[in-house]
C-alpha cells in the first residue's frame, strides 16, 4: 500500500521515504498508520455503548476493505489466503507490514489483529477474538484458508479464567460455522445466506 513507487529520475524516492518512515524526519508510515487505527477500532468494538460498538465494527470494515482494494493481493483480488502470509513470513520479510508479502492489504489486517490474541490483557484478548469474528463473517471465502490456523489459536483462550475471553471465543466458533456453511453453499452454487438468521447481530447473541 506504498504510496508511490518513485520515478527514475529521483525526484520522487525521497517523497515515499518520509512517507514510510526512511527518511530519517521520523515520518509516520502508512502501516503505522493503519496499526494505530486497527488497535484503537478493535479496543472500541468492547465499549459499553452499542452504538460505539457499531460504529467501530463498521469502520474495521471500512478499512479492510480500504486496504484491500489498495494492496490486493498477488494473483488477484480473489486470490486466497496464504499461511505464510499470514504469519508475516511473506517476500517482504522483516515485521510483517500490512503491505508486506503476497496476500495483500486484507491479509496484512488480519495479522495485525491476531497480534492481540497473545496480548496481557483479558480486554485486548476479547475484543481481538470479536473483531477477528467480524472480520471472517465479512471475508469468509477469502479468509477461508486461513481458518484452519486461527480457530486453533483463538480456541487456546479457552484456558484463561476470564468469561469475558469465554464468551468471545463461543462467539467466535458460531461465527467460523456459519462463516464455513456459508463458503460451502457457495462452492455448491447457492448464493442465499448459510442458514435463516445468519446476520451480524444475531451471531452476536
Amino acid at each position: 500500500m506504498r504510496a508511490g513507487a518513485g520515478s527514475a529520475g529521483g525526484g520522487s524516492g525521497s517523497d515515499d521515504e518520509d512517507l514510510e518512515g526512511g527518511g530519517g524526519g521520523g515520518a509516520v508510515s502508512v502501516d503505522e498508520v493503519v496499526r494505530g487505527l486497527v488497535t484503537e477500532l478493535v479496543l472500541c468494538t468492547k465499549e459499553a455503548n452499542t452504538k460505539t460498538r457499531a460504529v467501530a465494527y463498521g469502520l474495521l470494515v471500512s478499512l479492510a476493505h480500504g486496504v484491500d482494494a489498495a494492496d490486493p493481493p498477488r494473483g488477484g483480488s480473489g486470490g486466497g489466503f496464504d499461511d505464510d502470509d499470514a504469519m508475516g513470513g511473506g517476500a517482504s520479510g522483516g515485521a510483517g507490514g500490512i503491505a508486506a508479502g503476497g496476500g495483500g492489504g486484507l491479509h496484512r489486517l488480519v495479522t495485525t489483529v491476531m497480534a492481540g490474541l497473545v496480548s496481557v490483557t483479558p480486554h485486548m484478548q476479547s475484543a481481538s477474538t470479536m473483531a477477528l469474528a467480524r472480520l471472517l463473517y465479512e471475508f469468509a471465502p477469502r479468509l477461508e484458508g486461513l481458518a484452519p490456523r486461527l480457530l486453533p489459536a483463538v480456541l487456546l483462550l479457552l484456558r484463561t479464567k476470564s468469561r469475558e475471553v469465554v464468551k468471545s471465543v463461543l462467539g467466535f466458533v458460531k461465527v467460523r460455522v456459519h462463516a464455513a456453511l456459508h463458503v460451502a453453499l457457495q462452492q455448491r452454487g447457492q448464493t442465499r445466506k448459510a442458514g435463516g438468521n445468519g446476520s451480524w447481530g444475531a451471531l452476536q447473541r
